[in-house]
């Protein structure tokens, strides 16, 4: 039971925070407003986060594991292309729900420490490595052209789409084609770009860094 209070307790403060982030910023938000949001006290916001960056670390591992559980309960078909898609599908249908983090992320992570910025980008990093895991995956299925030039690169390009519907969906996207429309004509450039014949020199895997 107080390992459970203590899980809401800090659910609370993280809903709270994310609201108050993306409505008025990252900066201008203070631990004291966090606290009357979230129905607790500022000390109480200390015991469970160190500081308000680690609130924010704390929302991006959120919609993170939201997005990693979807890219993991798309794996049941034996297929891999399907798999791909699946997992595509569901990966953007995540960042969707999540489009108020994103926000947020590319708005203030400048202001966070160089160690908080690598942990967000070790999450980032996790989620590249399942995608490129599932382009390999077909590559070894026969399915996948196997000269792609690196596999880690065009993982973080459809890891990236996905943030790009969620950052520019309300105002750039909404009048134009629907979160389904999207990336089904996505899925469709990748299929392309996956299938053609290259003429370079052949694959090459640099173990790319998202950031």
């Amino acid at each position: 039971m107080p390992s459970l209070i203590r899980d809401m307790r800090q659910a609370a403060i993280v809903d709270a925070a994310r609201d108050l982030f993306s409505r008025q910023g990252y900066h201008k938000t203070t631990m004291p407003e966090i606290a009357k949001a979230a129905g607790a006290s500022v000390g109480l916001i200390y015991y469970h986060f160190t500081s308000k960056a680690d609130i924010l670390v704390a929302i991006v591992k959120e919609f993170h594991d939201a997005g990693l559980a979807a890219l993991l309960g798309a794996n049941a078909s034996s297929d891999p292309s399907e798999r791909l898609d699946a997992a595509v599908r569901e990966l953007y249908t995540a960042f969707d729900h999540y489009s108020r983090v994103f926000v947020i992320l590319y708005k203030d992570l400048a202001a966070l420490s160089r160690e908080e910025r690598q942990r967000i980008y070790a999450l980032e990093e996790e989620t590249v490595n399942h995608v490129a895991a599932l382009i390999r995956a077909g590559q070894q299925a026969g399915q996948f052209a196997a000269d792609i030039p690196d596999t880690g690169l065009l993982a973080a390009n459809i890891v990236g789409l996905g943030h790009l519907w969620a950052l520019k969906k309300t105002w750039y996207f909404a009048s134009r084609l629907t979160l389904a429309q999207y990336t089904d004509t996505q899925l469709r450039y990748l299929h392309i770009m996956l299938s053609a014949p290259r003429d370079d020199e052949g694959s090459q895997d640099h173990g790319f860094q998202s950031f």
